[in-house]
């Protein structure tokens, strides 16, 4: 009886000392994600330089030019600019826009980016590279559809002033 009693105490004891080094992979391909913002991301465009300054008078619009630094930038900052352009996105009232810019196309388009920033999970950069990577292509083809119909309602507001002159 005494030889089981020991051999249950040294198989139990002997069971729990053994350590098992399982890793479990807390890596990130950076350079998979950095391929993917180099070449997969569409090309931003811009604002219409001839419309500054009615660009410039929605109060906060300027914040979401940080959406072409997603472009430029490391994917190891990604995160840090996905969540600052969380917290600026949300300082951008849709309520107050300047005259020649409030159309419900203009207002629609933003509204749209500003729903595709805000649902961005930064967690799924690491537990599914694809959505995230659906998610950066949603919120550039936002940026450029608001940009163009910024672009276009200010280039007809032109060509009706020519119309009346």
């Amino acid at each position: 009886m005494k030889i089981i009693y020991v051999f249950f105490c040294v198989f139990f004891v002997g069971c729990s000392n053994v350590k098992k080094d399982l890793k479990t992979s807390n890596f990130f391909d950076y350079n998979e994600l950095n391929i993917f913002i180099s070449d997969s991301l569409p090309i931003l465009v811009d604002f219409d330089e001839k419309h500054s300054d009615v660009i410039n008078q929605w109060n906060e619009i300027s914040l979401i030019y940080n959406v072409k630094n997603i472009n430029v930038s490391d994917s190891r900052e990604v995160n840090y600019i996905l969540s600052t352009l969380k917290s600026d996105i949300i300082k951008i009232s849709d309520k107050i826009v300047p005259f020649q810019l409030n159309h419900p196309q203009i207002i629609g388009r933003f509204r749209v980016l500003k729903t595709d920033i805000l649902k961005l999970n930064s967690e799924n950069m690491f537990n599914n590279t694809n959505k995230f990577k659906d998610q950066l292509k949603d919120i550039f083809f936002s940026y450029n559809a608001f940009v163009n119909a910024v672009n276009y309602e200010l280039s007809n507001v032109d060509n009706e002033k020519l119309l009346l002159n």
